[in-house]
C-alpha cells in the first residue's frame, strides 16, 4: 500500500515515494493541496537540509519561483532529492544545477543549436526515421509500442542531432534507463553512478573524434567550444550527458504517453483526430504536453530568509515545483482536466499552450522545439495512414517521482 502524509489535516500519497506514482500522477491530491491558502510543507528524512520541503502546485507561483534564482536557487539540487548539498560536488558542472552568471555562459553554447529556425530543418529526415519505425513497427499487429516505437524515435533522433554513430544507439537507451532508475530508487545509485561514468567516458571520447574529424552537430559545436575554453571539461561532459539523456528520456516518456491516450480514450482520439484534420497538430501536440508533462517536477532552494505567498520560508528550505499539478491549475487552463487542444481562455503568462512542461525562466528545456517536432510528426504519419491503436495489455509505469514514464504499452492495430 503506497504511504500517506497529512498535510493540513489532508491525507496525500507521500511524495517522496516513487511508488506513490505507479499508480498514475495523483491529481485529485494535487487538486486538493491548491486549493488551500499559502503553501503546504511535506516533511522528509532524507534529500533535503530543513528536513522536507514546501509543495507549490500554481502556476503563478511556480513561474515566480523560476524567474528568481537569487533567491531560489537550483545549485543545491535540480530534483528531488538533491544531488548536489554541498554546493561544490560534480553536479555543480550540470546545467540544470547552476545559477546565472555561470549558467547564463554555459546554456549560450548549445542554444543556437536548438533555436526553432535550426529545428525546422530537420523535419524532412526525422519524418524518414517516424517512417521506418512505424513501416517495421505497425505490420506486426499487436506489440509494445514503447520497445518498437516510443523507444526508438528519440533514440535515433538524439543520436543524429548529437553526431552518436548509429551502432551506438543502444548504448543510450540503456544509460538513460539506468540514470532514472537510480534517481527514482536509492537502492539503483550504483546502477546510475555507472551509467553516468559510461556516458562521461563515452562523451569525451566522441569529442574527441568530432574534434578531429568535425561534423555538423552538437558534439563538435561543443567539443569545439571546449577547445577554445567556452566550456571547462566537466561542463563539457555534463552539458554532452545532459543532451543526451534528456533528449531521450522526455520525448521516450511524451510519445508513449500521448499514445496511451490516444489508445484508451475515445474522447482524446476524437478530438485529435479533428484538430489534425483541420491544420491544428501543433495545438494538440501542446495539449498533450500539458496534460502529460513528462518531467513532473523540480526543485528550488531559497537562498535566504524570504516571504512567499504569505509563507516564512527559511534559508536553505528547499520548494518541490509540481509542474504537473501547474499543468492542471484552473487559473491558467479552465477546466484543465479536460483535453482540449483547441482550448481558449489559456493565461500562460508568457508561456505557450504546453504550460510549464519543458519549464520556465532561464532553465525551460532548450530541446522542446525538437520535442514537439517528433511527437508532432508521428501525429501526422499515424493520422496519414488511418491507424487506429487499441490497448492490448496493461501499461506499465516507471517506478519514478520525476518522469512520468512508461516502461511498457501493449497496442494492438485496431
Amino acid at each position: 500500500m503506497t504511504a500517506t502524509i497529512d498535510v493540513r489535516g489532508t491525507e496525500i500519497p507521500d511524495l517522496t515515494n516513487p511508488q506513490s506514482y505507479v499508480a498514475g500522477v495523483p491529481h485529485e491530491a494535487f487538486d486538493a493541496i491548491r486549493a488551500q491558502p499559502g503553501l503546504p510543507w511535506h516533511p522528509s528524512e532524507f534529500g533535503t537540509y530543513n528536513g522536507g520541503f514546501w509543495i507549490v502546485t500554481r502556476y503563478s507561483d511556480v513561474i515566480e519561483i523560476e524567474r528568481d534564482p537569487t533567491v531560489f536557487s537550483s545549485v543545491p539540487g535540480a530534483f528531488f532529492p538533491l544531488g548536489n548539498q554541498d554546493r561544490n560536488g560534480p553536479m555543480s558542472k550540470h546545467i540544470l544545477f547552476m545559477d546565472p552568471p555561470v549558467h547564463t555562459r554555459v546554456r549560450k553554447v548549445a542554444t543556437r543549436a536548438f533555436g526553432p529556425r535550426v529545428v525546422a530543418q530537420f523535419e524532412t529526415w526525422i519524418r524518414e526515421i517516424v517512417v521506418e519505425v512505424l513501416d517495421a513497427a505497425l505490420p506486426l499487429g499487436e506489440f509494445d509500442w514503447v520497445e518498437h516505437v516510443a523507444r526508438l524515435i528519440p533514440a535515433r533522433v538524439v543520436a543524429v542531432v548529437m553526431g552518436v554513430p548509429p551502432e551506438d544507439r543502444a548504448d543510450i537507451v540503456r544509460w538513460s534507463d539506468d540514470i532514472f532508475k537510480g534517481q527514482a530508487n536509492s537502492e539503483d545509485g550504483a546502477l546510475m553512478a555507472a551509467a553516468f561514468q559510461a556516458v562521461g567516458a563515452y562523451m569525451d571520447r566522441l569529442g574527441r573524434r568530432k574534434l578531429a574529424e568535425p561534423a555538423d552537430d552538437v558534439v563538435s559545436l561543443l567539443a569545439q567550444s571546449l577547445a577554445r575554453g567556452d566550456l571547462d571539461e566537466g561542463e563539457y561532459l555534463m552539458y554532452t550527458t545532459a543532451l543526451l539523456i534528456a533528449g531521450y528520456e522526455t520525448t521516450h516518456t511524451l510519445i508513449g504517453q500521448s499514445t496511451r491516450l490516444l489508445a484508451e480514450d475515445e474522447a482524446v482520439r476524437v478530438a485529435t483526430r479533428e484538430a489534425i484534420a483541420r491544420g491544428r497538430q501543433r495545438e494538440v501536440v501542446d495539449e498533450l504536453l500539458r496534460v502529460i508533462t513528462p518531467a513532473m517536477n523540480v526543485t528550488r532552494t531559497a537562498t535566504r530568509d524570504v516571504e512567499f505567498q504569505g509563507q516564512q520560508i527559511r534559508a536553505n528550505d528547499v520548494m518541490l515545483l509540481l509542474l504537473n499539478a501547474a499543468n492542471r491549475d484552473p487559473a491558467a487552463f479552465p477546466e484543465p482536466h479536460r483535453f482540449d487542444p483547441l482550448r481558449t481562455g489559456v493565461q500562460s503568462l508568457g508561456y505557450g499552450r504546453d504550460g510549464l512542461a519543458f519549464g520556465s525562466g532561464i532553465h525551460r528545456c532548450v530541446g522542446a522545439q525538437l520535442a514537439k517536432l517528433e511527437l508532432r510528426i508521428l501525429l501526422e504519419e499515424l493520422h496519414r495512414r488511418g491507424t487506429r491503436l487499441e490497448l492490448a495489455g496493461e501499461p506499465q509505469r516507471g517506478w519514478s517521482a520525476l518522469v512520468n514514464q512508461l516502461t511498457s504499452l501493449p497496442v494492438r492495430i485496431g
